[in-house]
């Protein structure tokens, strides 16, 4: 269970108010598209040099909300509650988006490629590096339902309120 806080943490991509040269933040850069669809990979590294963290996964963020798909959890926000679930274990834990400490960037950067990379350094000490490999507008408006954890009734999976 530790293990998934430290990746729900360290997905929290959307959430992050990330600072660029011209002061506009990356979820302000987002909403200005209308939406968006992103690929993405998050690495950290630790003050001893060793990597904390690998990922890569796509994210739909539509206003305050967001819906993020990694190789090990899945995300949904509705922008007042947020939902952390890992098929590989069965469990959902619900949380207030407050309740997620948001990571402030110290670095964004825009590469030839297009790309847009933000470093950041966490709370843990880890420094991240998010590298959006595609941002990509949204052709229509998802529904609200897109943004929610859908299968609470499933009888196997471990419900965790946090809220």
């Amino acid at each position: 269970m530790a293990r998934l806080f430290f990746i729900l943490i360290s997905l929290m991509l959307p959430q992050l108010v990330l600072a660029q040269q011209s002061g506009e933040t990356l979820l302000e850069y987002f909403n200005s598209l209308g939406g968006v669809s992103v690929e993405y990979s998050l690495s950290g590294i630790s003050q001893d040099g060793k990597i904390a963290i690998s990922d890569s996964g796509t994210a739909e963020i539509q206003g305050n909300c967001y819906h993020v798909k990694s190789a090990g959890i899945e995300i949904f926000s509705n922008g007042i509650t947020s939902y952390y679930y890992s098929a590989k274990s069965e469990e959902l834990v619900i949380t207030d988006n407050e309740a997620i400490p948001l990571l402030a960037a110290s670095d964004i950067t825009k590469k030839s490629s297009g790309e847009i990379v933000a470093v950041y350094t966490g709370p843990d000490k880890i420094v991240y590096t998010v590298e959006l490999k595609n941002v990509t507008p949204l052709e229509n408006p998802l529904p609200a339902s897109a943004f929610v954890f859908s299968d609470l009734d499933n009888p196997s999976l471990i419900i965790t309120d946090i809220r």
